[in-house]
């Protein structure tokens, strides 16, 4: 009998070893196996599935010759395959890029867009979008899952030339944020209306070192070697003392412990049943079962607590929002389980209001306690400082501020001016941050919408307006029509329903409805471009165009 439990634990002890090396070869086995088409380093787009155009190939080699010079050797890579073989599109995508070595060598600024025809995961193909560490904790990396969303549309409509166009003039102009510079007047066009006269060079990037499956399979070796070694510390230092406290000392907790013959006579069978000092992990015969403790309390998490950390606060954090925990538990709180009540509540917001900056009930009067701010009175003495060192404005002061005011305060966050410019450029800079959305008007409400649309790929899509330039000044409504032509240029098709002439004699088509309100109405008068309305005898509406 004991001679086949020093065999069993020597096969345990094997079966440990084994796992162990498979779980550390495992990834340098399978970067071994990705097969990858040749990538030049002189070339910013490899076409392997033969799915893009000369001219796609041509407007990238542009957009790399503008950022190469203004951006520290940026560069965009373009990779088309038809399979990636059993790596998933993220390995596959990671293995290309380290390969290919985009961007500058020193600053690791290259971006790779990776286009897979056919996926194990996805019948109809797949997109992935990687980056160097040189954009790391910056606006690219923030944006990547958006921007590589960009390519949904056309990738799904198999439109892979203008999927890569698109998503690589969003992914040139956001570098070009990145950098603080501005790319051929702002914007890189994918309809080849943006000339460049010249185009550098680009700057050539020293070839990487590539490892061999002899040096993979060495370098695994040591990688299971450095896991045995982290384990055995662990099991060591913290696990054998936790078992030996419970009276342990069969298998791996005797060979990292005193040894039997060390400790004297065995102690009497405890309550921890077949784990026991009277188990039958020590060869002896199995005892009765001794008495079992009581369960420890229910309650999700670990010890028990997590169930209990429900309160009815309306303070509470909202479903969805991040939150971090300290608990400080005893060793018997620990090993027994325990029972902890937990309070949490948001700082900086008004305990009065909640947040709303209302007061107590369905009245719309501004809370007193905050003055409509929302936060806390010590909130407002928290403060932001610049990289220059000045002082910015506090939270509930930027809050009161308009868009325009707003935009002016934060021009030295990229992100944050970005999203403000674009409503602005709507129209919207009136607006103040912290007005309720209730009390906008229709047409403000329909640009508030469209603000989160900007700067998406929007071919196939149809907007539809219901009187956007309700409330605007004439001024603001010449801005207005910028931004439609803007969605027309990105594919978009815009359908508006509006009385204004100008908004009227701009569109490419009309649709008169009437000829008069109500019963009288709800018939096509006229219909065709603005010339022919205005030519119509039928048309009211034309009589006003004066074209």
């Amino acid at each position: 009998m004991k001679t086949m439990k020093t065999f069993s634990r020597r096969i345990a002890a094997l079966l440990l070893v084994v796992t162990v090396g498979i779980t550390a070869l495992a990834p340098a086995a399978s970067a071994s196996s990705i097969q990858l088409p040749r990538l030049p380093k002189d070339q910013c787009v490899v076409d392997d599935a033969g799915v893009l155009s000369d001219s796609t190939t041509s407007e990238l080699e542009t957009i790399n010759a503008q950022l190469s010079s203004s951006c520290d050797g940026a560069q965009i890579g373009v990779l088309t395959v038809d399979y990636t073989g059993n790596a998933t599109t993220e390995d596959y995508a990671t293995e290309a890029f380290n390969t290919w070595g985009i961007g500058s060598s020193s600053k690791n600024n290259g971006v790779l867009i990776l286009l897979v025809m056919q996926s194990d995961q996805y019948a109809d193909g797949d997109y992935y979008l990687t980056y160097g560490d040189g954009f790391r904790s910056t606006m690219l990396a923030d944006q990547a899952g958006t921007l590589v969303q960009t390519m949904e549309d056309d990738f799904a409509a198999k439109k892979y030339d203008a999927a890569v166009l698109t998503c690589a003039t969003n992914v040139a102009n956001t570098i070009a944020e990145v950098y603080g510079v501005t790319l051929s007047g702002g914007t890189i066009y994918s309809d080849d209306s943006d000339t460049q006269t010249t185009r550098p060079s680009v700057e050539p990037v020293p070839p990487q070192k590539h490892y061999s499956i002899w040096e993979s399979f060495i370098g695994g070796i040591f990688s299971m070697l450095a896991y045995i070694i982290l384990f055995i510390a662990v099991f060591f230092i913290f696990i054998t003392p936790l078992g030996h406290s419970f009276g342990w000392f069969w298998g791996p907790f005797g060979w990292f412990g005193a040894r039997r013959w060390h400790r004297g006579p065995r102690p009497p069978r405890g309550p921890y049943d077949d784990f026991g000092p009277g188990g039958g992990f020590y060869g002896g015969p199995r005892g009765p079962r001794g008495p079992r403790g009581p369960r420890p309390p229910r309650g999700g998490g670990f010890g028990g607590f997590g169930g209990s950390a429900r309160q009815a606060n309306p303070n509470a954090p909202r479903k969805g929002q991040d939150i971090r925990v300290r608990i400080t538990l005893s060793f018997d709180e620990a090993v027994h389980g325990c029972k902890k009540n937990i309070t949490i509540t948001r700082q900086q917001e008004c305990t009065e209001c909640h947040g709303s900056g209302c007061a107590a009930g369905s009245s719309p009067e501004t809370c007193p306690d905050c003055g409509g701010s929302r936060y806390q009175k010590d909130a407002a003495a928290l403060y932001r400082t610049r990289k220059d060192g000045t002082q910015a404005e506090s939270l509930p002061r930027l809050m009161e501020m308009s868009v325009d005011e707003a935009l002016a305060a934060c021009a030295d966050l990229k992100l944050v001016a970005s999203r403000l410019q674009t409503l602005s450029s709507l129209g919207l800079g009136y607006l103040t941050l912290g007005e309720a959305t209730p009390s906008l008007s229709g047409g403000e409400a329909q640009r508030l919408k469209l603000a989160s649309e900007m700067g998406k790929g929007q071919a196939d899509t149809v907007f539809v307006f219901d009187e956007p330039t309700i409330g605007l000044h004439p001024l603001d409504v010449r801005t207005l029509l910028g931004v439609f032509q803007r969605l027309i240029d990105s594919g978009a098709t815009v359908v508006v329903i509006e009385h204004d002439l100008d908004v009227i004699r701009n569109a490419d088509y009309l649709v008169d409805l009437g000829p008069g309100g109500g019963e009288s109405g709800g018939r096509i008068v006229a219909c065709g471009t603005p010339e022919q309305v205005a030519a119509d005898p039928a048309s009211i509406t034309g009589k006003y165009l004066h074209l």
